[in-house]
């Protein structure tokens, strides 16, 4: 049975489709985490974000901690006490909202700092000892990765030393350093949908080369642009019936705009270039997908397309069983996405605001991540 009569017998899923391809197209490939993948080069899929919000359903999707995330990226946590003089990039935010998606790689680095300081301390001990002299132990304890997330909590000094992932995404997006200026991608984007909406020059870029060797983890998606087009009458129609909770239409437009409604859609593409397709690929579309209703909830417009356009595109070799019982789980309507509140400055959403209405899945289904 092909992947056509397979789709022709149950709701059609991009996600499962994804799977599939991956599963009977893509070659074995060893990677940098010695774990070895299912992979295939070049994917797309393209979600209109009138009909649904795209978070996958065939397991639960942690939306909370995708949201986590991109509220962390943006930044206004900043702005708190508690994170006054911690980087950006620095994970203690994730970790006091329960978000521990990043820890491996801070954890992973200090790790490897306290086992070469142990062993300069071992092999200084040791030059000591042959000299004749007494020498007091000075081997650090190694934290679990639960007391490593922990200390990172509580303690301000060991947050700023081993909580940071160097200058990665936020970074470059809200502060990219040019030769001569520094450049904030994201406020660039929103006052340009604003003042020129269909410039085509609206993206921002993640990938930075002369700072990928201080990041614990290089940029997987590297750019994003947006898109606008003005919508027809028909189509303010229908927002403004939605609005008022009407059925039939104003006489005139200057009923529409009497009541702001929005004149044009707004749709976003992004670019992958490594796509872990079973645990990172449903973040993402989360992620993206909110941000696009952020940019039209901030800009007065309506959310259109959401195409995420993937290069290296994977399945790790410990994540086979758990693809098929996705593929094997039932598919549900995508749910819609509520903003609950409206906002001045894109800082000031909180993870809170964003809700989801009438999501159904099937249960979570955990795998170990690739360091």
């Amino acid at each position: 049975m092909n992947n056509s009569e397979v789709i022709n017998k149950e709701k059609y899923s991009q996600y499962k489709h994804l799977l599939r391809t991956i599963l009977n197209e893509g070659v074995k490939k060893e990677d940098r985490t010695g774990v070895g993948t299912i992979s295939m080069f070049g994917y797309q899929c393209r979600f209109d974000l009138q009909k649904g919000f795209p978070i996958v359903t065939e397991k639960k999707t942690a939306f909370k901690a995708a949201i986590t995330e991109l509220i962390w990226m943006i930044g206004g946590w900043m702005k708190e006490e508690r994170y006054k003089g911690l980087k950006r990039t620095n994970i203690r935010f994730l970790l006091d909202n329960n978000c521990k998606i990043w820890t491996e790689w801070p954890y992973k680095a200090y790790l490897q700092k306290i086992e070469e300081e142990n062993k300069e301390s071992k092999d200084s001990a040791e030059r000591w000892r042959k000299m004749g002299r007494r020498v007091r132990s000075s081997i650090k304890h190694i934290l679990t990765q639960t007391e490593f997330e922990q200390r990172i909590i509580d303690n301000d000094d060991f947050a700023k030393k081993f909580g940071d992932l160097g200058p990665v995404y936020q970074k470059q997006w809200r502060d990219f350093e040019g030769k001569k200026n520094h450049v904030d991608q994201l406020l660039t984007m929103i006052q340009r949908l604003k003042t020129n909406p269909d410039c085509r020059r609206n993206l921002s870029s993640y990938w930075n080369p002369t700072e990928l060797n201080e990041m614990l983890l290089p940029p997987c998606h590297l750019l994003h642009q947006v898109w606008t087009r003005e919508l027809t009458l028909e189509e303010r129609n229908m927002q403004y019936c939605l609005r008022m909770n009407l059925s039939v239409p104003p006489n005139d437009i200057r009923s529409l705009d009497d009541v702001d409604i929005p004149k044009r859609a707004i749709s976003l593409q992004m670019y992958q270039r490594s796509s872990d397709s079973f645990l990172g690929v449903p973040f993402d579309w989360v992620w993206y997908a909110a941000f696009t209703h952020i940019l039209a909830d901030l800009t007065n417009m309506v959310v259109g397309d959401f195409i995420w356009v993937s290069g290296d595109t994977h399945l790790y070799l410990n994540s086979l069983e758990e693809t098929n019982k996705v593929l094997e789980s039932e598919t549900f309507d995508f749910p819609k996405l509520n903003i609950k509140r409206k906002v001045e400055h894109i800082e000031d959403y909180k993870i809170e605001d964003f809700e989801l209405i009438d999501y159904k899945s099937g249960p979570a289904i955990r795998v170990a991540v690739a360091v």
